[in-house]
């Protein structure tokens, strides 16, 4: 009778094939064990706003794909934020191998922000979980102002983004000058933010602005931010580009303001914010440089 090709195998050779597969399962299971998040990683985050009754945020981080915790409520500093309706608030965004990046959206509480008498800055948010669990978190920079009437609207502004460039169009509702600009950014973050301004041959409008700059930021044009001068002077339905790209090898998440100062057609003085937002796309490669750069891994 013949024997299976099984039964006839060298017994040494059998264990041998074994052992090999034995340790694949190790040295993936040490693998998996090793990229395991000890807590969820924050993106930083660079928010600034007025205090207001329907004050909302959305938050990126970054956990484990089979992390199953549900967040209950959040503080900032000592303002508490709560899931409306305590429901989870989190959604998948984007995977990464073991890693997920998801958004938890969170309301502040509209009492404790009416009680706020002097702006806060918040650098830490802790993160309280429905099984009685917390954990704080680095979160970048969140500033909020105590409430303020609307300023007059100078300036309107319309943006657009896909993930890699957002960009905004800035059009004068009367003759201004702008003598300063000043943007929330992350220190890292200012050579992201251009400035298109207009010229005789070239000016912008709502429906061409983004092609315009997209065009400009190919050719290597326009002007850097820290390289702006002063005084910027719009005429009535005169007005000015922005883009910003996250350029650098550290992706974070944009909410924020340029505070403008300067003068009305009357020489009175004006200060009020223009709009700073941008949502990056991060690869695996910005996923790991955010956890090593944060050190949450094991």
């Amino acid at each position: 009778m013949k024997q299976s090709k099984m039964s006839a195998m060298n017994p040494r050779l059998f264990f041998s094939i074994l052992f090999v597969i034995i340790i694949g399962w190790i040295a993936a299971a040490t693998y998996a064990f090793s990229q395991e998040l000890e807590q969820p990683v924050y993106l930083d985050h660079y928010f600034e706003d007025y205090a207001h009754e329907n004050l909302q945020m959305q938050f990126y981080y970054i956990t484990n794909k089979d992390d199953n915790e549900t967040v209950n409520m959040i503080t900032l500093g000592d303002l508490p934020a709560f899931i409306e309706d305590f429901q989870e608030g989190t959604s998948y965004v984007q995977q990464f191998g073991l890693h997920e990046l998801r958004t938890l959206s969170v309301k502040m509480d509209p009492y404790e922000l009416s009680q706020l008498k002097e702006k806060a800055v918040i650098n830490e948010i802790t993160v309280y979980l429905t099984n009685g669990d917390s954990y704080s978190a680095d979160i970048g920079e969140i500033v909020i102002h105590p409430a303020e009437e609307s300023t007059k609207p100078y300036l309107s502004q319309v943006s657009s983004g896909d993930g890699d460039l957002t960009v905004s169009y800035l059009e004068a509702e009367e003759e201004i000058t702008i003598n300063g600009f000043e943007p929330h950014l992350p220190p890292y973050g200012m050579p992201d933010l251009t400035v298109h301004l207009p010229s005789a041959e070239d000016s912008f409008t709502e429906v061409n602005y983004v092609k315009k700059v997209e065009k400009r930021l190919e050719e290597g044009n326009g002007v850097e931010i820290q390289d702006l001068e002063f005084p910027l002077n719009l005429k009535k339905n005169e007005g000015f580009a922005l883009s910003i790209q996250n350029k650098g090898n550290i992706k974070y998440v944009l909410n924020s303001w340029a505070m403008i100062d300067g003068e009305d057609k009357d020489g009175t003085a004006i200060r009020f914010p223009a709009s700073l937002y941008h949502i990056p796309i991060l690869t695996r490669e910005d996923s790991r440089t955010i956890i090593e750069r944060k050190g949450a891994g094991k």
